[in-house]
């Protein structure tokens, strides 16, 4: 099973016991739009990313398994140890080492875009340089 695959399962399971109705319903949870809600259904790449995927899962009380959703590893429900023969008896341990996972994943995520931002102001600055000398000439 795929990542759209593994998402639309989990939205559909949301559906199926009342915690959503619409996407639009998942959006708003989510605090999202309904066309990335949209798009993450169909797999979009640019939107299912692994920070919409943590985001999602937060915005359900932990009540689907990131790591499930991010790699297909362990069950789709946190707690439930059916489809997750490494957590039997390791329920704490297990959602600890999910946590780390997380956190790591998201420290990662925000130095990536520390680096986008500290770009774009070299950026900016540059066409300040331009723009000036460009009036000074004037």
């Amino acid at each position: 099973m795929n990542r759209k695959e593994r998402f639309k399962k989990s939205y559909e399971y949301l559906r199926s016991k009342g915690r959503i109705h619409t996407q639009k319903d998942a959006a708003e949870k989510m605090k999202t739009t309904q066309q990335n809600m949209s798009a993450a259904l169909k797999g979009n790449e640019k939107v299912l990313t692994d920070n919409f995927i943590i985001r999602f899962c937060a915005a359900f009380e932990g009540l689907i398994n990131s790591e499930w959703l991010l790699t297909g590893e362990g069950s789709m429900l946190i707690g439930d140890i059916s489809g997750d023969s490494n957590a039997i008896g390791h329920g704490a341990s297990v959602s600890n080492s999910n946590d780390s996972k997380i956190v790591e994943k998201l420290l990662d995520e925000i130095s990536e875009q520390r680096k986008l931002v500290s770009e774009s102001q070299r950026q900016v600055d540059r066409l300040l340089s331009i723009v000036e000398k460009m009036t000074s000439n004037l």
